[in-house]
């Protein structure tokens, strides 16, 4: 729901009317957040290059507001595996 709004204010500059009970029901005891330092790949789906920039920030104001603990991952592709899987173990053990 987050992200969705992240987007709601990258487009429209406001969030969406949300019910704050939607929130509620989709809460999560990890957030992983990956930081924009790999490269940059287009599939034809993804916004232009230099609008990946907006769009970060976007994200990570609305967590910000919304006060959502993220954890982020950054480095290769398999130093954020590694890590993400550590972090869910080490939920897991908890």
């Amino acid at each position: 729901m987050h992200i969705t709004q992240s987007y709601a204010r990258l487009t429209w500059g406001q969030e969406l009317p949300v019910d704050v009970g939607v929130y509620a029901t989709q809460r999560a005891d990890l957030y992983l957040y990956l930081a924009a330092d790999v490269p940059f790949v287009q599939d034809g789906t993804r916004l232009a290059a230099p609008e990946q920039f907006r769009l970060d920030l976007s994200h990570r104001q609305t967590l910000h507001d919304h006060n959502v603990p993220t954890v982020e991952l950054s480095g290769s592709w398999q130093q954020r595996f590694e890590r993400a899987v550590a972090l869910i173990q080490q939920l897991l053990a908890e």
